[in-house]
């Protein structure tokens, strides 16, 4: 088990880094001025002082998230537990996570009715995200069923 999570969260990690970085190409190629010029999020460059290290810090947190999602993936593979159980400690690991990142980043202000705004904004969208994979599952589902009865 503790290969599988290593597997899919380096998997996950490089995913997002490699995003990250595609974003930073596609702007600067949109921009055309023949530089390349990273998206430093503005409370990442305060918190470093340098565009280098904004850079740095937001790699290495995209790759925390990255390798987190991917590793998490394997919660839906655990059979015996319910779909309830599954999505429960799903979102009870990505959301620190994100909280973190958007802490660190600040992306998010430092207030309480900041957290509790990214806190609803978090909810619905990991709920439309996950109810949008029922839909695709069950239709897949229904698919394999009808295939079966012939």
């Amino acid at each position: 088990m503790f290969k599988k999570i290593i597997n899919r969260g380096f998997r996950g990690a490089v995913s997002f880094f490699s995003i990250l970085y595609l974003i930073s190409i596609l702007s600067s190629i949109n921009a055309a001025k023949g530089i390349y010029m990273p998206i430093v999020i503005s409370g990442v460059l305060k918190s470093t002082s340098t565009e280098l290290g904004a850079v740095v810090l937001q790699a290495a947190l995209a790759i925390l998230v990255g390798f987190v999602m991917g590793a998490i993936t394997l919660i839906w593979e655990i059979e015996n537990w319910g779909i309830l159980k599954q999505t429960a400690v799903n979102f009870s690991i990505m959301a620190p996570v994100c909280l973190l990142v958007e802490w660190i980043t600040g992306i998010m202000n430092h207030t309480v009715t900041s957290f509790i705004i990214w806190l609803i904004i978090f909810v619905v969208i990991y709920f439309c995200a996950w109810g949008i994979s029922m839909l695709v599952y069950r239709n897949r589902i229904n698919k394999l069923n009808k295939e079966l009865k012939g």
